[in-house]
This record gives C-alpha cells, sequence and structure tokens, in this order.
C-alpha cells in the first residue's frame, strides 16, 4: 500500500504541496527542481490539462475567417510579384499584421504544397498552445515548483472565444505567444539583469507594434519595467534597451512611410483607431461579458493574486508579476476607448490573457485548491453556453463571426470549403468574366443584386482585367484572383474609402461605406450611362472631386513608380496627409475642394 493511502483523500494534495515546497526551498534553485515519481507526474498531468482543452477546444472548432482571407490574397499577391499589396499596381496596406504576412509567407515557403489558408490554420493554432504551454512554465519559474494548480489559465481556455480565434487565421495566437514571450523574459532579466536576456528582452518587446499597432501600448509599459530592471547597469545599458526595442519597429515604419505613404496600416484609418467610441466600446465590454459571467474568474484571480503575492519572493520579481496585469488593464481600456470590434470579444482576448498571467498557475495550498474548485465549477457557464447568444450578427453591431460564416459547414478553412457561400460563387463569377475579356465595374450588394458599367478604358492599366466593389472582402477577393481589381466599400483596402468622414459611430470597421457615386467615377465609361440606381450629379461630382489635390496625392502615393522622389515625398506627406479626410457626398467635398 502507497504511503498517500495512509492519508484523507483531501488532505493529499496538501501534503503533497508542502512536501514539495519544503524541497524547494531547501534546494535553493532558482528553476523548478527536477524530481521523478508518481506524484511529479500528477504535478504535470494537471497542468497538461489546459493545454490539451485549447487543443481540443480549437481543433474542432478550427475555420477560416473572412478577414483571414484578406492575408491570403496579399500572400498570393506577394508571390505572383506584386509585392505586399491588396491589389497589384496599388501599394495599399490592407493588413494589420507585417509580422503575421511574414509569417504566413514563410510558412509558404516551407510548406509550399500547403494552401495559404491551412498555413493560417495551424499556425494560429500552434501558436496558441505554445502560448498556454510557456505560460505554465513561467507560472512554474515564479513559485520555484512544478506543483501548481492551473486557475487562470484554465479560466482562459475555457472561453469560447479563446478556441474560436485560436485559428480563425488571425494573429491572435501570436499575439498571446508574444505576450508570454516578454513576461517570460522580463522574468530572466529579474535573475540576471547584466545578462544577454535584457536586449532580448527588448527586442522582444519591439516586436509589439509589428503584431498590431495597439500592442504598443503593452511594448511600453513592459520597456519601463525592463528599464527599471537594467537600472543598476547604468546608462549605456537603458540607451542599448531604447535601441534595440525600435531598431525593428523603426525599420518596418520608415519602409511603410516611403512604400504605403501612411504613419499606419490602412485599416486604423477605415476604422479610425485613434478616436474615441466610449459608447460602443462599452456595449463591447458588455457583450463580452454577458453570456461567461466574466466577472466570477476576475474576482477568484484577484483573490489568488492577494493569496499568492506574499510567497513570491523579491521586490524585481513581483514587478515582472504585476507588469503583464497594468498591461492587460491598460490594453483593455484602449480597445473599449476606441469601440471594440465587429467581432464578438476578439479585441479583448490579449487583454484577458495578460491579466491572467500573474496567477496561471499558483502553488496548492487549501486555499487555491478552494478557488480551483470555484473556477472549475464556473467553467460550466462559459463552455455550456458555447459562444454569444446570438448566431450571426447581435447588439450593437457585434457579430458571432464563426457562427455567421460556418453555419452547416463544419470546420471550413479553405476557400473550396466556403464554394457554397455567396461570397465565393461571386468572386468566382468576377474572375471568370475577366478571363473571358469583359472589362467591367461592378458593385455587389450582399442583397445579391448587382449594378455593372463598362470600365473607362482611360483607366490605370492595373485595373483593366475588371473591377469588382463589394465591402466584405476576403473571400471575395480570394475567389476573384490576383488580376481583379477589388474596390473595398468599407475601406480596408481603400485609399480613398478608409478616409471618408465618419458621419456616425457605430459598428467598428464598418461605419465607412464608400458610395457608388465614387466606385464608378474612378473605374467606370464616362461615356456610358449612369448605372441604374446611380446619380448621374453625384457621379460626375465625384469625378471633379477626384482631380482636387488632397485626393490625388492619396492616390498617387501608391500609384506611382518607387522612385527615390516619390519614397521622400511618401515619407514627408505620410505626415501632413494624417488627418486628411474626405466627405462621403462628392458635392460636399467638391465645395470644400473649390474654396
Amino acid at each position: 500500500m502507497s504511503g498517500s493511502a495512509h492519508h484523507p483523500p483531501s488532505t493529499v494534495p496538501i501534503q503533497w504541496w508542502r512536501r514539495g515546497a519544503a524541497e524547494s526551498r531547501s534546494s535553493g534553485e532558482r528553476s523548478p527542481p527536477p524530481g521523478g515519481g508518481r506524484r511529479n507526474c500528477l504535478a504535470f498531468s494537471v497542468l497538461a490539462i489546459p493545454v490539451v482543452l485549447i487543443l481540443v477546444l480549437g481543433w474542432t472548432q478550427r475555420w477560416m475567417s473572412d478577414d483571414g482571407f484578406i492575408s491570403v490574397r496579399v500572400v498570393h499577391q506577394i508571390f505572383a510579384g506584386n509585392g505586399p499589396v491588396f491589389n497589384a499596381g496599388e501599394r495599399v496596406e490592407a493588413t494589420t499584421s507585417p509580422l503575421w504576412l511574414l509569417s504566413l509567407v514563410v510558412g509558404r515557403v516551407l510548406f509550399f504544397r500547403l494552401p495559404v489558408e491551412w498555413i493560417a490554420v495551424l499556425l494560429g493554432m500552434s501558436t496558441t498552445v505554445a502560448a498556454v504551454a510557456l505560460t505554465l512554465l513561467g507560472a512554474a519559474r515564479v513559485h520555484r515548483t512544478w506543483r501548481l494548480l492551473p486557475i487562470g489559465i484554465v479560466a482562459y481556455v475555457v472561453l469560447p472565444p479563446a478556441a474560436a480565434f485560436a485559428t480563425a487565421g488571425l494573429e491572435t495566437g501570436l499575439t498571446l505567444l508574444w505576450i508570454v514571450g516578454w513576461f517570460l523574459l522580463l522574468l530572466r532579466a529579474s535573475d540576471q539583469p547584466q545578462s544577454r536576456a535584457v536586449i532580448v528582452a527588448a527586442f522582444t518587446l519591439g516586436l509589439g507594434p509589428l503584431i498590431r499597432p495597439d500592442l504598443a501600448v503593452m511594448s511600453v509599459l513592459g520597456g519601463v519595467t525592463l528599464a527599471v530592471l537594467s537600472r543598476p547597469t547604468g546608462r549605456r545599458s537603458c540607451i542599448a534597451i531604447i535601441t534595440w526595442a525600435l531598431v525593428l519597429p523603426a525599420t518596418y515604419e520608415l519602409f511603410r512611410m516611403c512604400y504605403y505613404g501612411n504613419l499606419l496600416p490602412n485599416p486604423a484609418y477605415a476604422k479610425e483607431a485613434t478616436a474615441s467610441n466610449w459608447t460602443q466600446g462599452w456595449e463591447y465590454l458588455k457583450d463580452f461579458n454577458r453570456p461567461y459571467w466574466l466577472w466570477v474568474p476576475a474576482l477568484v484571480c484577484m483573490v489568488a493574486a492577494a493569496v499568492t503575492w506574499g510567497h513570491v519572493r523579491g521586490a524585481m520579481r513581483r514587478l515582472v508579476l504585476a507588469t503583464p496585469a497594468a498591461a492587460g488593464l491598460v490594453y483593455g481600456f484602449f480597445i473599449v476607448r476606441g469601440g471594440g470590434d465587429f467581432m464578438h470579444a476578439r479585441m479583448l482576448l490579449p487583454a484577458v490573457f495578460a491579466l491572467q498571467l500573474p496567477v496561471a498557475a499558483v502553488p496548492l495550498r487549501r486555499s487555491t485548491f478552494a478557488l480551483l474548485a470555484i473556477t472549475v465549477l464556473w467553467a460550466a457557464v462559459p463552455l455550456a453556453a458555447g459562444g454569444p447568444p446570438y448566431s450571426g450578427i447581435g447588439p450593437q453591431g457585434i457579430a458571432n463571426e464563426r457562427a455567421y460564416y460556418t453555419n452547416k459547414l463544419g470546420n471550413p478553412v479553405t476557400l473550396d470549403d466556403y464554394a457554397s457561400k455567396l461570397l465565393v460563387s461571386v468572386g468566382r463569377g468576377a474572375r471568370l468574366r475577366s478571363q473571358s475579356g469583359q472589362r467591367f465595374v461592378e458593385q455587389f450588394s450582399l442583397s445579391g443584386s448587382s449594378v455593372i458599367q463598362p470600365l473607362d478604358p482611360r483607366a490605370p492599366a492595373f485595373v483593366q482585367r475588371g473591377v469588382y466593389a463589394i465591402g466584405t472582402i476576403g473571400m471575395a477577393s480570394v475567389a476573384a484572383g490576383t488580376d481583379v481589381y477589388i474596390a473595398d466599400s468599407f475601406g480596408l483596402a481603400s485609399p480613398i474609402g478608409s478616409r471618408l468622414e465618419v458621419t456616425n459611430r457605430r459598428r467598428p470597421g464598418h461605419e465607412k461605406v464608400l458610395p457608388s457615386s465614387w466606385i464608378f467615377a474612378m473605374f467606370g465609361d464616362p461615356r456610358a450611362p449612369a448605372p441604374w440606381g446611380v446619380s448621374t450629379n453625384q457621379i460626375s461630382d465625384a469625378r471633379k472631386a477626384l482631380g482636387c489635390a488632397a485626393i490625388q496625392q492619396m492616390l498617387q502615393r501608391g500609384r506611382e513608380p518607387l522612385t527615390l522622389r516619390r519614397m521622400a515625398l511618401n515619407v514627408a506627406e505620410s505626415f501632413t496627409a494624417f488627418n486628411t479626410r474626405i466627405d462621403p457626398d462628392p458635392a460636399k467635398e467638391l465645395q470644400r475642394c473649390s474654396r
């Protein structure tokens, strides 16, 4: 009979932890002590649960979102020799994550037999699982034992949005991996402030804006902690930290200004990311909390932090432990301020992940064992909910994106998996018309109707294969192929649509709708009669307004050949045109231009 049989079942875990804690204290090791036997097997088994959970839940909900297909099209353009653009011949940065795009390109080179969609899904899944596993490694390093209870990380992985966006073709997994990466590097730097870990941590923190521009908030807070950790090493060390943190983002920002002629990626202008929208942001936060009772794990994590805080040795280590929580709070505040997103919970997932990091896994005690029990009981709520209580577009324009696209399709990943969707069929129809030699400008609406006009023979050469105007550009653009010009009605990939003035704050990413008059004025044949439903006067006014200096500059930055002179002009104009906005009404824009 084993020794554990002499104890009541309820006390076994407590005795197991006490022995492990005593071993850790006596050893004086900075990392979790090695060991074997059934106790360590049980410890690793407990910590493996959240890793297995996110793998199973994420894989069973694998899918590719429409926004994920935007990056797929850009990858296709790169391999077609057109550069990191959405439309050949027009330099517009339609994606928000350069590092995610680079990851897809490298994946395409290494796994050239796989469709880009599958590369995106597998990369998202693997980075998410790696982030969860490294989170537990960080907890073991903080508490110097493997005998831990995964309270915070379990609260994260059971959230339906965490599983839904583990794939989706988006950069969420890469974001989580980056957060836990700099956290681990800060932990190492707290032990060895004079080591290379400080430089590596600085370099890693600098990658934040290359994953998403808004992650610069976390980069700054992490950088402040790193500066405090390295303060004893002198001024030169601080200069080195700043240099290594800025080297990549500054280099890419210079490239962005030279190549695209903008300070921010185009979607940031389309979504007015620098403006506030508190009302919508508050609704976004409530929409996330309502089906999952997030206040329960929030309280549990706060109690867990209070219980374990005193057992973390060293002021610097405590500072490091508090940094991701502070970063999560500030980042969440920033997201709410901007109005959130149109996808349920997506933009708040990094904040939740960062907030739980300090208590992702805590040493086993009676109090923490009770907190884990509460977390496990609460987990039934989000798992039973399975997502928000709507299957399409819900209140305030927030969407259950996965349910909206994957209804009756199972686990769609590739374009062929989505073949029955209207967005794919209309995109393939545009490709066939282009291949048949038709030169057209077509405006599509999700109602299924289309407005068509002949293409202007004087239109730029890069649109001579046809122009297809649509608001939901992901699947449709990939289905249309790299030769068909996609005019984005919502502005993510449109130099003019992204700069429209917002007349009414509502669903994020869908507040700017480029009127048909602008599209037909840019590309339609002026000799042809106006299409049905489009005003002749509005097209005429839009055509005249396109000659205004501000609009001409905006188009030239992305369409003129990339000479040294053009790059210098792009850099200068990226500053002067930062606040340039266009009135959606061509007549009003023409009046403003004529003053």
